[in-house]
């Protein structure tokens, strides 16, 4: 295999790498929307007027580490997308 097609089949399984990981993103984002909007309030709490004894209920505590979750899987995706980008622009100014 000479060395363009070496670097087309690359780019290849970069873009594929790409499609699937901006999809999982885009799931995540949606469920992470979806998540945020249902509790937001709660989320919001102290704004929201809850007592004390509300706020220190574990259910509260699942619902930050839920969305805590969330956002991380979302930023891990967003940074290997652009990793992937990258990539993808170094190996197409190669050819």
């Amino acid at each position: 295999m000479n060395y363009k097609m070496q670097i087309e089949h690359e780019l290849t399984l970069l873009h594929a790498e790409l499609e699937q990981a901006s999809t999982e993103y885009q799931n995540i984002k949606e469920e992470l929307e979806n998540f945020l909007s249902q509790f937001t309030c709660v989320l919001d709490a102290p704004s929201c007027g809850c007592s004390e004894e509300e706020l220190n209920d574990p259910k509260i505590d699942a619902l930050y580490t839920e969305q805590d979750r969330l956002t991380k899987i979302s930023k891990t995706y967003v940074k290997q997308i652009k990793e992937l980008k990258e990539k993808i622009s170094v190996l197409e100014a190669e050819l």
